[in-house]
Formats: structure tokens, sequence, C-alpha cells
């Protein structure tokens, strides 16, 4: 019998840097569970978050002369930004620095740990991994007596600590492991925790001395001690339950709805908990975890899901070696599908895989570019020819048989956790499509047999369709598109490159002067060099740039027109300009204006002036395709966009300081309209978008108002678009990669390269 609610977790990841592939990975199988979960009606929470404490924190921030919160602040973001750009559909983030969410939930164990006699404080000598920030034993090392993760031998050191009573609960964690009723999948990954439990697990120390380990978290009533990462980042997976408030029969409670609440009274047979971990971390999640859980009588989870690490030249990715591979680079270059996509697919369930760019590459053409890419393709025109726009409410015997038991294969892999087959199950449905369509040969027998090529294009696009809502779980962003070019209603939308060939893909070298330079896909006919002044940086400037060549810019496609207005209900529902992180931008922008001694009152910024019209109207205005897609991506985001046609533009552009000079020339868009002015004066200190290196030709004015001379217009080919944010943090910086990432996405999507 399913269970009815369904908890999934991630580990939590270490801020001491930024995030790799390898998380990547953990992030993406556990949303597909996720998903599923909520695919097949499940209610569903999803976790994720980032570690924040410990001694390594401390020294990293140290050496980048930061503090360890600012450090935490920024890499927690990068792995919050990660989430995003990989489409991760987690309900909470938590954070281990949280004094409000966390911390009260962590003392709450800590206390009933306390009470049940199992923390005891007393003197301890032992070998000591800085970079695993663990106490190891003589058998946790490699022959060389380094530690195997770190390729560096542990130092010893003796001090005073409070000691959890592990050993006290092996025999148990034995029987529960043997019973299945602490689940480990998959089954061969149970074997070696097994051994450790009947072996008998030694005690493990939960705090530091705080002279030592000043970057933790308090211990109740003793303040000469802060808590070891046990107990602080594995009370995670409740804490954001809100474990702390889960002492009343309030099923509204987190914890007592999505954990199951043992001390109240409240059932938990019916509350499936899956923890989703790399197979470095399950003895800390199979033994340490659970014998927390034990000794505070609280439910166990049901189940974790273990896999395998992403080697890289035979080793472990990890930040201390240096090989990691960066997640950002490979969605920006192939998209988040083909990343999610290769990771599902390419990973067996528990098992080690190596990260090959090659395999990647090859993986990418055959399944995704030529496989369902082209197949989407080959139905959409071929349907569209024979003029069928809706799926067979009559399947054929053979095709209802197919599809019968790929939906059978697909629920049975899943219900064993085997992402990898589960995925393939679909792809199945491709080749399947592919064989049938070359073998009937429908182009040709429509001459002679248009009824029989209509019943079979009609049934080829119900497995069409089936493969877009399955892959709702697997590939979210593939599967959103598909709906939206086969449409609803017996009508077709446009069609898309789903996935655009590695020719279409491969990026030329930046050029070497740009600092932002992000040039897309074609020859450049002109090389822009784009520079922010020192002086614009001071107060607060930052913006990221690309130049795109051989565009197709031209009315904007009903289509098109019809995600836009969506993308702004969208907006609207989620509290239009009203919505606090919105309003958090764009105050920050008003403060770069303010740095400059203007009101910002009177220099309205471009997403308020979209967000005025699409509160009013409920859609933006239709100008052209390009400048609707940055339009919206403005509005969303929250930040302001410029647009030039490269060739009104120099070779050096800039943004800059006025002068206030009489040479310094901007004629608004608004201009020759509404103002019957050629050009308006420009008042000193200023900041603006220079298109010239003489700077006198002003092509955008702060971030409010554009120049008439170079705006996009249907017809132009080349252009150079740049979204601005402030330069206060990595995060304000990211608010930028962010927008320009999914404006590149549209682009994509659309086809306008």
């Amino acid at each position: 019998m399913t269970k009815k609610t369904l908890y999934v977790s991630t580990s939590i990841a270490y801020v001491n840097g930024a995030p790799h592939v390898g998380f990547a990975m953990e992030s993406i199988e556990a949303d597909v569970i996720a998903r599923w979960g909520r695919y097949n009606g499940r209610e569903t929470f999803f976790l994720t978050g980032t570690d924040e404490h410990g001694e390594k924190i401390q020294r990293t921030a140290e050496a980048n002369n930061t503090t360890p919160q600012a450090l935490c602040d920024e890499n927690s973001q990068k792995f919050k930004a990660l989430g995003d750009a990989l489409n991760i559909s987690n309900d909470d983030f938590i954070r281990t620095s949280d004094q409000n969410k966390h911390w009260p939930s962590v003392h709450k164990l800590w206390n009933k740990l306390i009470k049940n006699g199992d923390l005891e404080k007393k003197t301890y000598t032992a070998k000591y991994c800085y970079g695993c920030e663990a106490f190891m034993l003589e058998k946790d090392l490699d022959e060389e007596g380094n530690c195997p993760n770190h390729k560096r031998p542990p130092e010893e050191i003796s001090e005073e600590n409070y000691f959890f009573n592990l050993s006290k609960y092996s025999e148990k964690i034995a029987i529960l492991l043997e019973s299945n009723e602490l689940q480990i999948i998959p089954e061969f990954r149970k074997n070696e925790i097994l051994t450790m439990a009947k072996e008998g697990f030694h005690d493990i120390s939960f705090s530091r001395p705080s002279k030592k380990l000043p970057w933790g978290l308090s211990i109740p009533n003793d303040p000469t001690q802060n808590m070891y990462v046990w107990c602080d980042a594995l009370t995670n997976y409740i804490s954001a339950l809100d474990y702390s408030e889960s002492n009343t029969k309030n099923k509204t409670n987190k914890f007592n709805k999505f954990w199951g609440n043992t001390e109240n009274g409240i059932d938990t047979n019916d509350r499936e908990v899956i923890h989703v971990i790399g197979k470095d971390i399950l003895r800390f999640h199979a033994g340490i975890w659970i014998g927390m859980l034990l000794s505070a009588g609280e439910k166990l989870p049901n189940k974790i899901f273990v896999h395998g690490f992403l080697t890289s030249e035979g080793h472990k990715m990890s930040k201390s070696l240096g090989n990691v591979v960066d997640p950002f680079g490979e969605i920006e270059k192939y998209g988040t599908d083909a990343l999610r996509y290769f990771l599902l697919r390419e990973v067996p369930i528990g098992k080690d895989a190596d990260f090959s760019r090659s395999r990647f590459e090859e993986i990418y053409q055959a399944h995704l570019a030529n496989g369902l890419g082209n197949l989407v393709s080959r139905v959409y025109n071929l349907c569209k020819t024979s003029e069928v726009f809706s799926p067979s409410e009559n399947l054929s015997l053979d095709v209802s048989k197919f599809l019968d038991q790929q939906n059978k294969n697909l629920e049975n892999h899943m219900k064993n956790y085997v992402l990898h087959d589960a995925i393939a199950e679909i792809f199945k449905a491709v080749d399947f499509c592919d064989l049938a369509i070359n073998n009937l040969k429908p182009w040709e027998l429509i001459k002679t047999n248009p009824k029989k090529v209509k019943e079979f294009l009609s049934n080829i696009l119900h497995i069409v369709l089936w493969i877009s809502e399955t892959l709702t779980v697997f590939l979210p962003e593939t599967s959103e598109k598909m709906k939206n070019i086969f449409g609803q209603n017996n009508t077709f939308g446009e069609l898309h490159m789903l996935f655009p060939r590695l020719e279409k893909l491969n990026l030329p070298k930046n050029n070497e002067n740009n600092t932002n330079s992000n040039i897309l896909n074609t020859p450049i006919i002109k090389n822009i060099n784009f520079e922010i002044s020192d002086a614009c940086k001071k107060i607060g400037v930052y913006a990221e740039f690309i130049q795109l060549e051989n565009i197709a810019v031209k009315k904007t496609p009903r289509g098109m027109q019809k995600f836009l207005k969506q993308e702004v209900k969208t907006w609207i529902e989620k509290g239009g300009s009203h919505n606090p992180k919105w309003k958090i931008r764009i105050k920050a922008q008003d403060a770069i204006k303010i740095n400059l001694g203007f009101n910002p009152e009177n220099f309205v910024c471009a997403p308020q002036m979209l967000a005025h019209l699409a509160e009013k109207n409920g859609k933006l205005p239709n100008i052209n395709n390009i400048v609707d897609l940055y339009n919206i991506i403005s509005l969303k985001h929250g930040l302001s966009a410029g647009a030039h046609d490269t060739a009104f533009l120099e070779k050096n552009v800039s943004i800059d300081i006025t002068k206030g000079e009489k040479t310094e020339i901007f004629t608004p868009m608004i201009g020759k309209e509404y103002l019957s002015v050629e050009n308006i004066p420009i008042k000193k200190d200023e900041y603006a978008f220079f298109t010239n290196e003489a700077k006198t030709k002003i092509g955008c004015r702060f971030d409010a108002a554009q120049c008439d001379e170079s705006k996009i217009t249907e017809g132009n080919k080349n252009i150079f678009i740049y979204f601005q944010s402030v330069n206060t943090s990595e995060e304000t910086r990211q608010w930028a990669k962010n927008a320009m990432t999914e404006f590149l996405d549209l682009v994509k999507k659309y086809d306008l390269i």
C-alpha cells in the first residue's frame, strides 16, 4: 500500500566552496523522486539546503579575508542558484546558520539526547581530518595512513568533548537494516553499514571546544563547547519541518504531517521519508542519524537512497582535489535538461560513473538532438501536412500494448528507484515512433491512402504526448516545450528546436579584452569591447552582456505572444511589483542613483515602467520578438535591460559617469514622438551607456531611457544586449547572470539564432 505523504531530502551541501556537478546529480535524483510522488497524487515535501558550520569554513573565510557568515551567505546563494538552473522543485531550502529556523530544533534534539543519558563529556585523543571535519580510526585510513578522500594524513588531537553513546544502538540498527525496516537502496550498499553495525559502532564526538571551533552552533548551558557537525547538520531534516514546534497534535505542523510524531500519538505509518545521499556519508545517516532518532524516540526514515560518485580521471570530484566540473558551465552550453538527462541516464543506481565530455556530447547528439528533438520535428511536420492535430482515441492494438507495457515498466523502475532504467523506458517510445515512421513512410503513402496515414499519425501523436507527459518528472522544461508545441484543443503551437545540434552550440572564444564577454554561436561581424568604468563599479553598477549575430528580428508570433501573456499572469499572481523580492531588486538599483545624489523617483527604471503596463493591462505591448523577450525577462527579474543594433555601436562601448557637456548626445525613443526634440540635455554625474569610444553618444540614460538611434527593430540581424544589476555581492551579480541565462534559453526555445 502506498503511503499518503512523501518527504524527500538531499544531503545538505557544504558551503566552503561553489557547487560541483556531483551535487547537481544528487539534486536531480531527489527531484525526480519528489516529482514522481506529485505525479502520482501524493502530498510531497522536498528539502535541500546547505551545511554552514565548521572549522573548514572558518579557515576558508579567514583565507579570503571575510567572515564565516559572509562566506556562507555567498556560497549558499550559489547552491540556490544551481537549484534554479537545474529546475529543482524543492519546497524549502534549509541553512544551518539560520538561528530562527534551524537552531531551536537542534537544541530540542540535543536536550532529548541529554535527558536519555546518551551524551557524556570526556577527554578524547584521536586522528582528525580537517578536510572531512571528522575523527578517523586507523581502519578508516588507506595503506599509507592517509584519509582516502583527501590523500593527506589526519592530525592527532586531544580535547574534551561531548560524546554520543552510539555503541548502545549498534544491535538495534543492525536489526533494522537486516529486516529492511530501514531500507538501503540499492541493496548492495547495505552490506558495508550492516557489517559496521554488527561489529559495533564506536561512541562519537558530538562537540568541539568553542575556542577551537568558534564558528558553530552553541550547546545549551555549556558556553565552552560548540556542536560538532553531527547533531547540527543531521538535524536539518527535521528542523526544516519545524520540529521545535511539534509538541502538539496540530496536524498542520510539517513535522507531524510529513515525519510523524510518535510522542504525541500521531500515526506515522502513512508517512514515507526518503533521504538521498552519497555513498561516502551512508554510515553517518544509517548509523549516527538513526542512533540519534532512536535515542530521542522519534520515527525513523523509511529509505536511504545512495548514489555513487561522479569521477574525473578515476578520482572522486571534490573541491579539495581541484577536479570539479562546473554545472553552470554545462547548463549554459548544453541546457538544463541535457545535463539532467545525462546524469539520470548514464549513472546506474548506486554506482560510480565518470563524467566525460566526449560521452556527454555523444549522448546529447544521439538521444536528444537526433533522437527526441528530431522526432518532435518529424511528427509536427507530418501531422501539419496531413492535418492531424489531435491524438487517437482508438489506439491500434500494437500501440495500446506498447504503452501499457511502458507504463508498467516505468512504474516498476520508479518503485525500485532505478532512475536510469525509468528514463530509458520513455526514450524507448522515441525509438518505437521513429521505427514505425520509417517503416510506413507516410510521406509516400499519403498519396494513395491518406486515411491510413491520418490514423497512423494520430496514434504516433498519442505516443508523443505520452512522452511529453511522463517527461514532466524527468525533463520538466522539455515536457513543457513539447506540450506548447503540440498545443491543445486540436491546434498546434510553434515548432521550436528542443535540442540544437552540437554544431549550433559551439561557442567561439571570448574576446580577451572583454570583462564580461559572452559571445554566442555564429561568427562575429564586429567584436564589441564592453567596459564598466571604475567610477561606475564603485557606485554599484554591474552588467552581463552578449552579442547575437544573424538574429531573426521580426513580428512577435502568436505562440510567443501567448507564452509572454502567461508569464505576465504568473508574475502578477506571485505579487507583481509588490513581491518583496522584486522590490528588493528595485531598491538595490535605486541605491546607485542615490549614490550619485539623484532622487530615484525622478528616474523610474525600465522594470518599473513594464510593471505599470503589466498590472494595468495584464500583458506587455508586443513590439518584436527580441524586444518582447528581453522585456519579459526585465519584468520578471526586476532588472533593466538594454539592447542595441550593433550597426550603431563602435568597437569600444562602456558604462560611465556623464560630464554634463553639450557634446553628450541623447535622443530618447519617445523624443521624436512626444518631446519634439532631437536630443535632451544630460546632467553631470549621471551614469549612461556610451555607444562610442569618445563617450559622446549615449545609448541608454541611467537604466530608464534608451536612445532612438540604436533601438531594435524588425529586420535587425546583429544586436548587443545587456542586463544590469548591482555590484554589491555575488548574489546581486548573479541576478544579471540568471536573467541572461533565461533570455538565452528563450532565444534558443524560439529558434532566433
